[in-house]
């Protein structure tokens, strides 16, 4: 092969990466917006079976174990506190600390109150996270496709300056 062709496949190569990069980051939102709906789900299940049949923690986990987050939480139930575990399943959930943080409020309260006050704080974190995946998949729309475009370019011009 001449050096002409290894510089062609090299600059191809690198214009290949860049548009991967972009397509990684784009499944990253994709993944952080679909956990954020997950999560938000679980949250209106776990309120609606906590008003209406005001069951015990441990069950109303039970029936949500199809969810990853709720899985991790109920996993661990009767050897640490309940907030430990409720924290320790949101660190492992690809979110942004804001979201984290949001998702954490309900579980220093779960089991300590009333069930009208663990609905209201349910029913909060689901409010924020519902509004944040709204807000992250209008992003995804917007801006989607140019992440693709933007990593080929930066590719490109990486390419050219090496070539």
């Amino acid at each position: 092969m001449t050096s002409l062709t290894l510089r062609l496949l090299g600059s191809a190569l690198l214009i290949a990466a860049g548009t991967l990069l972009g397509w990684g980051r784009l499944a990253e939102m994709q993944r952080r917006a679909g956990c954020l709906r997950e999560i938000s789900d679980g949250l209106g299940r776990m309120a609606t079976e906590l008003e209406t049949l005001q069951s015990p923690l441990r069950e109303i986990l039970s029936h949500l174990t199809d969810l990853r987050f709720f899985r991790l939480v109920s996993a661990g139930l009767g050897g640490e506190p309940f907030e430990t575990l409720w924290r320790r399943a949101a660190a492992a959930m690809p979110l942004t600390p804001e979201e984290r943080d949001a998702l954490c409020a309900p579980g220093a309260v779960l089991g300590r109150c009333d069930a009208m006050r663990a609905c209201a704080e349910l029913a909060l974190a689901r409010a924020s996270l519902t509004a944040r995946a709204d807000a992250l998949e209008r992003e995804i729309a917007m801006r989607g496709k140019r992440f693709a475009g933007l990593g080929a370019a930066l590719g490109a011009i990486v390419a050219a300056v090496l070539f």
